[in-house]
């Protein structure tokens, strides 16, 4: 799967802790890949995402990537391991590793 997105952030929160940005006026062109996989109860995938900066030299660009593995329990429960770097800035602090393990039970009858 591919990505492209043009966003205008006029004088508007810019990712930055959900603080006004002081910058004024931002265009940005995000550009990304993601591949997913899937073999009987395992799954995985990567994503890779990059954010160009097109109205302001003030921002340098960034860059996220993340791989995903699962592995369904049962019909309506999986568990998700993801690992990657996010944005710089945005929820964790200068681009570090984030790494989560995510539990989904479903509610209601097996699918």
């Amino acid at each position: 799967m591919g990505l492209a997105r043009y966003l205008y952030n006029p004088d508007e929160i810019f990712a930055l802790d959900n603080l006004k940005n002081n910058i004024g006026n931002i265009s940005t062109f995000d550009t990304g890949l993601r591949f997913v996989f899937t073999k009987n109860k395992f799954g995985g995938g990567a994503e890779a995402l990059y954010r160009s900066i097109l109205s302001s030299a003030t921002v340098k660009p960034s860059w996220r990537v993340v791989a995903n593995a699962d592995y369904a329990l049962s019909d309506n429960q999986k568990i998700i391991f993801s690992f990657g770097r996010n944005f710089d800035g945005t929820v964790t602090k200068n681009g570090n590793l984030v790494a989560a393990l995510t539990v989904l039970f479903g509610i209601g009858t097996n699918r």
